[in-house]
């Protein structure tokens, strides 16, 4: 009995250690969602969209930020070089903003499908393609990001 009582008052004496795991934006129920924020996502998105549309892809890149420590910078050279070249490779000729995705300020995502060439009656190849901006809230703003793409390849980095 007195060896029973050691074993219980020696485990009263360790105390579970509590996990912190890392908050999910997308469960962050904290933020406010307003239909002023809707609209603004929404007139953001279809403004580079037109721009877009009017062949101007300098104007449309001047609309993107990235976003690093909760930090707005102009993109960087190197992120420039690629979004230009998919919007030099992906022309809008036409395009419809399919959904609007509000999780959290750090993850948001407006979805839409763009006609990049227009095909004869008959032709069977794909002319469109479904596309994404990601604005970000920073200090209160919104700010139009574009989402690094993860390629996947049959072929080891070494």
């Amino acid at each position: 009995m007195a060896l029973a009582l050691i074993i219980v008052a020696s485990c009263g004496d360790k105390k579970k250690k509590e996990t912190i795991l890392p908050a999910d934006p997308r469960m962050d129920q904290q933020m406010v969602r307003t239909s002023k924020d809707t609209m603004m996502l929404l007139d953001m998105t279809k403004k580079f969209l037109e721009t877009l549309k009017n062949n101007d892809i300098d104007g449309a890149m001047s609309q993107l930020y990235e976003v690093k420590d909760n930090k707005v910078m102009p993109l960087s050279e190197e992120r420039s070089k690629e979004i230009r070249k998919t919007l030099t490779t992906f022309p809008v000729l036409s395009y419809k903003i399919d959904e609007l995705l509000l999780y959290s300020d750090s993850d948001t995502e407006v979805r839409y499908t763009i006609e990049f060439f227009e095909k004869p009656k008959g032709d069977n190849r794909p002319n469109t393609i479904k596309c994404s901006v990601n604005p970000t809230r920073v200090g209160g703003n919104w700010y139009l990001t574009i989402a690094k793409v993860a390629q996947e390849n049959n072929y080891k980095n070494n």
